[in-house]
């Protein structure tokens, strides 16, 4: 095969571009991948970071903790009023409201939060669980250049949550290696040689 002018176009733009961006504090040979959320189940050192409530295993929504303590107090101000809702927060320990209406966690322990939901949640016929996001690398994502990896997120973000550029070093791979430096070395001119 016979490598075209379009490609050598190709090779000496991807060239510079290897040469010429940001390292990120990364050593060669560096490549890019895409890191997103992934969901676990909290133990009792994690900081809660979504609140799932289920109907017999079913979803039934997904909130943020603010998002579930602010329901489970309008909750209890639709069903007795103010006072009933003064008295549910009250009986939950240190919760309280904020300047803006929203259930205040300051100064509460992990347990009286959970326990808030959970009567909530009872209420209602729900199941609880309490999830953490951690950061990992999504499958299938590797690119050559920092740009293509940010335009891939820009054109596919929405398959992700939270997506972000993340560089990695190929150094445990001797022909990733070998591959990125001739990449980067060699002539990309009409019948060069290798620099």
């Amino acid at each position: 095969m016979n490598i075209s002018t379009d490609d050598l176009r190709f090779l000496r733009e991807l060239q510079d571009e290897l040469n010429t961006q940001e390292h990120f504090c990364q050593a060669d040979p560096r490549f890019w991948v895409v890191t997103t959320l992934e969901w676990r189940l909290c133990t009792e050192d994690d900081d809660i970071g979504r609140v799932d409530f289920y109907d017999e295993s079913e979803l039934v929504s997904s909130k943020t903790l603010q998002e579930a303590l602010d329901c489970a107090y309008k909750a209890a101000l639709d069903m007795g009023g103010e006072d009933y809702a003064s008295s549910w927060l009250d009986d939950h320990g240190y919760l309280d409201l904020d300047d803006e209406g929203h259930v205040s966690t300051i100064g509460c322990r992990q347990s009286e939060i959970e326990r808030a939901i959970e009567d909530y949640a009872s209420s209602f016929c729900f199941d609880v669980t309490y999830k953490c996001a951690h950061r990992v690398i999504a499958k299938n994502t590797m690119f050559l250049t920092y740009r293509e990896c940010c335009e891939h997120i820009e054109r596919n973000g929405y398959h992700y949550e939270d997506p972000k550029p993340y560089a990695m070093t190929a150094w445990r791979s001797p022909q990733v290696e070998r591959f990125v430096s001739i990449l980067q070395n060699a002539d990309f001119t009409d019948g060069g040689d290798a620099r």
